[in-house]
Protein backbone atom coordinates (compact mmCIF):
# COMPACT_ATOMS: atom_id res chain seq x y z
CA UNK A 1 0.00 0.00 0.00
CA UNK A 2 2.98 2.83 0.36
CA UNK A 3 4.42 1.51 -2.76
CA UNK A 4 0.89 2.31 -4.37
CA UNK A 5 0.54 5.60 -2.59
CA UNK A 6 4.29 6.92 -3.19
CA UNK A 7 3.85 5.73 -6.80
CA UNK A 8 0.31 8.22 -6.55
CA UNK A 9 3.09 11.18 -5.19
CA UNK A 10 4.74 10.68 -8.17
CA UNK A 11 2.61 11.03 -11.02
CA UNK A 12 1.56 13.67 -9.53
CA UNK A 13 4.63 15.77 -9.02
CA UNK A 14 5.45 14.40 -12.77
CA UNK A 15 2.16 16.23 -13.66
CA UNK A 16 2.91 19.52 -11.38
CA UNK A 17 6.03 19.90 -13.46
CA UNK A 18 4.53 19.19 -16.86
CA UNK A 19 1.96 21.66 -16.31
CA UNK A 20 4.24 24.40 -14.98
CA UNK A 21 6.73 23.72 -17.86
CA UNK A 22 3.36 24.86 -20.29
CA UNK A 23 3.02 27.85 -17.83
CA UNK A 24 6.73 28.96 -18.33
CA UNK A 25 5.94 28.24 -21.92
CA UNK A 26 2.85 30.95 -22.13
CA UNK A 27 5.10 33.58 -20.84
CA UNK A 28 6.97 33.46 -23.97
CA UNK A 29 6.70 36.64 -26.06
CA UNK A 30 4.10 35.13 -28.67
CA UNK A 31 5.74 36.42 -32.17
CA UNK A 32 4.27 37.46 -35.75
CA UNK A 33 4.61 35.10 -38.47
CA UNK A 34 3.67 36.13 -42.06
CA UNK A 35 -0.30 35.68 -42.53
CA UNK A 36 0.40 33.44 -45.73
CA UNK A 37 2.49 30.38 -43.61
CA UNK A 38 -0.91 29.71 -41.65
CA UNK A 39 -3.23 28.76 -45.19
CA UNK A 40 -3.50 25.13 -46.18
CA UNK A 41 -5.57 22.61 -47.68
CA UNK A 42 -5.32 20.59 -44.33
CA UNK A 43 -8.61 20.83 -42.59
CA UNK A 44 -8.86 20.80 -38.49
CA UNK A 45 -11.93 20.61 -36.29
CA UNK A 46 -13.78 24.26 -36.24
CA UNK A 47 -16.48 25.74 -34.01
CA UNK A 48 -17.76 29.12 -34.43
CA UNK A 49 -19.06 31.22 -37.14
CA UNK A 50 -17.28 30.67 -40.11
CA UNK A 51 -17.35 34.63 -40.89
CA UNK A 52 -15.70 35.41 -37.47
CA UNK A 53 -13.08 38.21 -38.03
CA UNK A 54 -10.87 36.33 -35.84
CA UNK A 55 -9.79 32.83 -36.93
CA UNK A 56 -7.79 30.98 -34.72
CA UNK A 57 -6.10 27.67 -34.61
CA UNK A 58 -4.93 25.12 -32.05
CA UNK A 59 -2.22 22.23 -32.17
CA UNK A 60 -2.85 20.41 -29.40
CA UNK A 61 -1.40 17.11 -27.88
CA UNK A 62 -4.37 15.33 -25.65
CA UNK A 63 -1.89 13.34 -23.46
CA UNK A 64 -0.46 16.86 -23.16
CA UNK A 65 -0.99 18.27 -19.31
CA UNK A 66 -0.67 21.88 -20.08
CA UNK A 67 -3.26 21.42 -23.28
CA UNK A 68 -5.34 19.69 -20.19
CA UNK A 69 -4.96 22.94 -18.45
CA UNK A 70 -6.34 25.09 -21.29
CA UNK A 71 -9.20 22.86 -22.19
CA UNK A 72 -10.43 22.55 -18.98
CA UNK A 73 -9.73 25.64 -17.13
CA UNK A 74 -9.54 28.28 -20.35
CA UNK A 75 -11.25 27.34 -23.31
CA UNK A 76 -15.00 26.72 -21.66
CA UNK A 77 -14.49 31.03 -21.16
CA UNK A 78 -13.45 31.19 -24.76
CA UNK A 79 -16.36 29.56 -26.33
CA UNK A 80 -18.71 31.09 -24.39
CA UNK A 81 -17.35 34.71 -24.47
CA UNK A 82 -15.41 34.43 -27.61
CA UNK A 83 -16.68 31.59 -30.03
CA UNK A 84 -20.53 31.62 -29.12
CA UNK A 85 -20.37 35.28 -29.47
CA UNK A 86 -19.31 35.64 -33.07
CA UNK A 87 -15.79 36.83 -32.62
CA UNK A 88 -14.05 33.86 -33.22
CA UNK A 89 -13.91 30.64 -34.69
CA UNK A 90 -11.68 28.27 -33.05
CA UNK A 91 -9.93 24.93 -35.60
CA UNK A 92 -8.52 22.23 -33.19
CA UNK A 93 -5.39 20.06 -35.08
CA UNK A 94 -4.03 17.07 -33.74
CA UNK A 95 -0.19 17.51 -32.76
CA UNK A 96 0.39 13.79 -30.71
CA UNK A 97 3.93 13.80 -29.18
CA UNK A 98 6.01 10.74 -29.35
CA UNK A 99 6.47 10.91 -25.87
CA UNK A 100 3.00 10.49 -24.49
CA UNK A 101 2.06 6.84 -25.36
CA UNK A 102 -1.53 7.22 -25.56
CA UNK A 103 -2.01 10.38 -27.32
CA UNK A 104 -2.26 9.24 -30.33
CA UNK A 105 -5.09 6.71 -29.60
CA UNK A 106 -6.47 9.78 -27.71
CA UNK A 107 -6.62 11.10 -31.74
CA UNK A 108 -7.92 8.53 -33.13
CA UNK A 109 -10.84 8.22 -30.77
CA UNK A 110 -11.71 12.02 -31.36
CA UNK A 111 -11.51 11.61 -35.05
CA UNK A 112 -13.63 8.77 -35.24
CA UNK A 113 -16.32 10.02 -33.17
CA UNK A 114 -15.93 13.00 -35.77
CA UNK A 115 -16.98 10.48 -37.91
CA UNK A 116 -20.30 10.41 -36.08
CA UNK A 117 -20.46 14.69 -36.18
CA UNK A 118 -19.42 14.32 -32.31
CA UNK A 119 -15.77 15.70 -32.58
CA UNK A 120 -16.03 18.35 -29.87
CA UNK A 121 -18.19 16.11 -27.53
CA UNK A 122 -15.50 13.38 -27.46
CA UNK A 123 -12.72 16.42 -27.26
CA UNK A 124 -14.09 17.62 -23.95
CA UNK A 125 -14.94 14.12 -22.65
CA UNK A 126 -11.02 13.28 -23.12
CA UNK A 127 -9.12 16.23 -21.93
CA UNK A 128 -11.71 16.44 -18.57
CA UNK A 129 -11.20 12.41 -17.87
CA UNK A 130 -7.49 13.16 -18.55
CA UNK A 131 -6.68 11.36 -15.15
CA UNK A 132 -8.58 8.02 -16.34
CA UNK A 133 -7.01 7.16 -19.17
CA UNK A 134 -3.25 8.77 -19.53
CA UNK A 135 -0.12 6.70 -19.74
CA UNK A 136 0.70 6.43 -15.87
CA UNK A 137 -2.70 5.25 -15.59
CA UNK A 138 -2.99 2.34 -18.23
CA UNK A 139 -1.18 1.12 -21.45
CA UNK A 140 -4.23 0.59 -22.84
CA UNK A 141 -6.46 3.34 -23.18
CA UNK A 142 -9.18 2.26 -25.33
CA UNK A 143 -11.50 0.52 -22.92
CA UNK A 144 -12.01 4.20 -21.12
CA UNK A 145 -13.17 5.78 -24.72
CA UNK A 146 -14.95 3.12 -25.33
CA UNK A 147 -16.51 4.53 -22.36
CA UNK A 148 -16.87 7.72 -23.77
CA UNK A 149 -18.28 6.95 -26.89
CA UNK A 150 -21.26 5.66 -24.95
CA UNK A 151 -21.65 7.96 -22.90
CA UNK A 152 -22.02 10.81 -25.29
CA UNK A 153 -24.32 8.55 -27.53
CA UNK A 154 -22.09 7.40 -30.56
CA UNK A 155 -23.15 3.92 -32.00
CA UNK A 156 -20.11 2.14 -29.97
CA UNK A 157 -19.95 -0.83 -32.87
CA UNK A 158 -19.15 1.49 -35.42
CA UNK A 159 -16.91 3.54 -33.00
CA UNK A 160 -14.65 0.76 -32.06
CA UNK A 161 -14.48 -0.45 -35.86
CA UNK A 162 -13.16 2.82 -36.60
CA UNK A 163 -10.74 3.59 -33.80
CA UNK A 164 -9.16 -0.44 -34.56
CA UNK A 165 -8.43 0.80 -37.64
CA UNK A 166 -6.21 2.99 -40.06
CA UNK A 167 -8.67 5.15 -40.84
CA UNK A 168 -7.66 7.96 -39.24
CA UNK A 169 -4.15 7.93 -39.85
CA UNK A 170 -3.37 10.03 -42.81
CA UNK A 171 -5.53 12.61 -40.99
CA UNK A 172 -3.99 12.91 -37.71
CA UNK A 173 -0.60 12.79 -39.64
CA UNK A 174 -1.40 15.74 -41.93
CA UNK A 175 -2.33 17.53 -38.60
CA UNK A 176 1.06 17.12 -37.40
CA UNK A 177 2.64 17.81 -40.85
CA UNK A 178 0.86 20.92 -41.16
CA UNK A 179 1.76 22.19 -37.54
CA UNK A 180 5.83 21.36 -38.22
CA UNK A 181 5.17 23.33 -41.44
CA UNK A 182 4.18 26.28 -39.50
CA UNK A 183 6.43 26.06 -36.86
CA UNK A 184 4.91 24.25 -34.48
CA UNK A 185 7.36 22.67 -31.77
CA UNK A 186 5.88 22.44 -28.41
CA UNK A 187 2.08 21.62 -27.38
CA UNK A 188 -0.49 24.06 -27.33
CA UNK A 189 0.41 26.24 -29.93
CA UNK A 190 -2.34 28.49 -31.01
CA UNK A 191 -2.50 30.96 -33.89
CA UNK A 192 -4.86 33.59 -33.63
CA UNK A 193 -4.67 36.07 -36.70
CA UNK A 194 -1.03 36.25 -37.78
CA UNK A 195 0.35 35.70 -34.50
CA UNK A 196 1.86 32.51 -33.20
CA UNK A 197 1.41 32.02 -28.87
CA UNK A 198 3.33 29.29 -27.63
CA UNK A 199 1.29 27.47 -24.55
CA UNK A 200 -1.59 27.17 -22.11
CA UNK A 201 -2.48 30.78 -22.15
CA UNK A 202 -4.76 32.29 -20.02
CA UNK A 203 -8.32 33.86 -20.56
CA UNK A 204 -6.83 37.43 -19.96
CA UNK A 205 -3.88 36.71 -22.55
CA UNK A 206 -6.19 35.21 -24.82
CA UNK A 207 -8.51 37.43 -25.27
CA UNK A 208 -6.17 40.46 -25.59
CA UNK A 209 -4.30 38.38 -28.44
CA UNK A 210 -7.91 38.30 -29.80
CA UNK A 211 -7.94 42.20 -29.59
CA UNK A 212 -4.46 43.04 -31.36
CA UNK A 213 -5.86 40.72 -34.01
CA UNK A 214 -9.21 42.62 -34.51
CA UNK A 215 -7.34 46.18 -34.20
CA UNK A 216 -5.08 44.95 -36.56
CA UNK A 217 -7.46 44.57 -39.15
CA UNK A 218 -8.17 47.23 -41.75
CA UNK A 219 -11.22 49.58 -41.34
CA UNK A 220 -14.48 48.76 -42.78
CA UNK A 221 -15.51 51.45 -45.91
CA UNK A 222 -17.71 53.47 -44.45
CA UNK A 223 -20.30 55.54 -46.98
CA UNK A 224 -19.62 59.13 -47.39
CA UNK A 225 -21.78 61.13 -46.04
CA UNK A 226 -20.80 64.22 -48.11
CA UNK A 227 -21.92 62.37 -51.00
CA UNK A 228 -24.49 63.22 -53.18
CA UNK A 229 -27.22 60.78 -53.40
CA UNK A 230 -27.38 58.51 -56.56
CA UNK A 231 -28.97 59.98 -59.90
CA UNK A 232 -28.38 63.85 -58.53
CA UNK A 233 -24.89 64.24 -60.32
Amino acid sequence: MGKFYLLLGGIAVVAVVAMLMGGNKAKQDAFVVDPSVAVSDVKGFSIGDPNAPVKVSEFADFECPACMVFATVTEPDVRKRLVETGQVQFTFYFFPLEQHRNAAGAAYAAACAADQNKFWEMHDKIFFGFNDWEANVTRNPQGVFSRYAADIGLDVDAWKTCYESDKHHALITSHKAEGMRRGVTSTPTFFIGNRMVPGAVNYDQFKGYVDQALAAQPAVARPDSTAAPAGTR
